[in-house]
């Protein structure tokens, strides 16, 4: 296809990034960020899968 191994990996790594943000989450289950007036408000969760049907969990707020 004439691309370097470079080029295609941040292809693909865009296509996943507009995927991701064009997801709609159930704030339901989810969440959405708390802010107070004035104030920008974030959240990030890495959910890891693991072995036997556990899983680890990370969740940071701003």
């Amino acid at each position: 296809n004439g691309k370097a191994a470079g080029e295609e990996e941040q292809e693909l790594a865009a296509d996943m990034a507009a995927q991701f943000l064009s997801e709609n989450l159930d704030e339901r289950i989810f969440g959405s960020p708390k802010e107070g007036s004035g104030m920008w408000a974030s959240v990030i969760r890495i959910l890891i899968r693991l072995k036997e049907n556990y899983f680890q969990s990370s969740s940071c707020t701003e």
